[in-house]
């Protein structure tokens, strides 16, 4: 019975397996190649509006035809959508962090989670994407704990988290080890521009040894990686701004408990808040995690999971006041920056509607409700590939610029 299961499991991750490298620019070649191309193009001086780069210095030279800019829209299409590919750039950072950077090259999907708001039931086209990457994640009530998070998150954002297009992919990672902080304890997760990674065996193991509550350590982790960084990069375009301008931070830096080099004075600009100093060490490693810390901090404050990792110094966190207040604040900043997308409260929370049943009874709801809607692997990678090319697909006609050429 272990043997059939063991095949069956390999089959499964078979089936699933995430295309990469030369592999996936075939897919992406292949399938521009098959599009109902244009016919006709038009030039522009500006890079960043043209979908064709051509390189080279006559585009009027008889041997440059629609022919040729479709062949060069086909290239350079598969190898734009290459590098937007979220598991791509997951990928790279995971070979920087695994232990064992060759079992990267064997990424699969187990399921892909999209959670769709939907305002009077209907959808408002913002959502969150949760990916389960490796094994299926056997503690379901984890899952639900993720889900429960981003919609708590979705109203600490005000909206803007869900609905900005560029919302980070968040990553359940099953199978992949990663190295150990100078701490000793295994890297719980990570973000990076269009992806949050957590490690899920790292915090189980963590939360069981620590005889924490690992469903409260799981929501202030994503908490951390997913608005903790993404908001800065949501308000301020950029992590490691923020803080910057309400902190001057030492150059000087000394040996610290959790990690090599902390800085060793913090200061705050605003001389009324002397003595604000970041909620946990890991804080003073720069100014994108004091932000990050502090946010995390905050909201496990707000949301009652504080309590259930106090045996966790790694995440225990004494929430600062000033520092919670610039991180409230930047969320009302997001929130106010969200009316530019339709059915956003502009408000750090949620507008909240009566409903009443059919006894007559009255209940209180908020406005934005998440409908779960769950692909298989094999549909995940097939939908996510679908969406590369719908991105990068040309209008009616193909918009030339002349790149640089030798």
């Amino acid at each position: 019975m272990s043997e059939t299961a063991i095949n069956h499991s390999e089959q499964e991750r078979s089936r699933n397996a995430l295309p990469q490298g030369d592999e996936l620019r075939e897919i992406y070649a292949l399938e521009f190649g098959a599009l109902d191309l244009p016919d006709t193009f038009r030039m522009t001086d500006d890079y960043l509006e043209s979908n064709v780069e051509l390189f080279t210095a006559n585009i009027n030279a008889p041997h440059y035809g629609i022919e040729q800019v479709q062949e060069a829209f086909v290239n350079q299409a598969a190898e734009r959508a290459y590098r937007d590919s979220w598991w791509v750039n997951v990928g790279d950072k995971l070979r920087e962090r695994a232990l064992d950077p060759a079992a990267v090259d064997h990424l699969s999907v187990a399921a892909q989670h999209t959670l769709d708001i939907m305002v009077d039931e209907q959808p408002t086209g913002q959502n969150f994407e949760v990916f389960e990457l490796g094994e299926p994640e056997e503690d379901r009530e984890a899952v639900e704990t993720v889900f429960n998070t981003l919609t708590a998150l979705d109203q600490f954002s005000g909206g803007l988290m869900a609905a900005d297009p560029d919302r980070p992919k968040i990553i359940l990672s099953n199978g992949i080890r990663l190295a150990q902080n100078l701490k000793g304890g295994e890297i719980g997760g990570f973000a990076i521009p269009g992806a949050v990674l957590i490690n899920m065996p790292a915090l189980k193991e963590q939360a069981r040894e620590a005889g924490a509550d690992f469903h409260a350590l799981l929501a202030i982790v994503v908490s951390h990686e997913a608005l903790g960084h993404g908001l800065e990069r949501l308000v301020k375009g950029d992590t490691g701004r923020y803080f910057d301008e309400h902190f001057d931070y030492s150059r000087q830096k000394v040996p610290g408990e959790i990690f090599h080099e902390v800085h060793e004075a913090i200061e705050p600009t605003d001389e009324a808040a002397a003595g604000s100093q970041p909620v946990r060490e890991y804080g003073k490693v720069n100014s994108s995690e004091d932000f990050a810390t502090s946010v995390d901090a905050t909201i496990a404050e707000a949301m009652g999971w504080a309590a259930g990792v106090e045996t966790m110094p790694r995440f225990k966190s004494s929430p600062d006041e000033h520092r919670s207040e610039l991180a409230l604040r930047l969320m009302q900043e997001a929130a106010e920056k969200a009316l530019a997308y339709d059915h956003t409260p502009g408000i750090v929370g949620s507008k909240v509607r009566y409903v009443t049943d059919a006894e007559g009874r009255v209940s209180v709801q908020p406005e934005r409700m998440v409908e779960v809607t769950t692909l298989s692997g094999r549909e995940a990678i097939e939908d996510q590939i679908a969406k590369q090319v719908i991105k990068f697909t040309p209008g009616d006609q193909f918009i030339v610029s002349i790149g640089d050429y030798i």
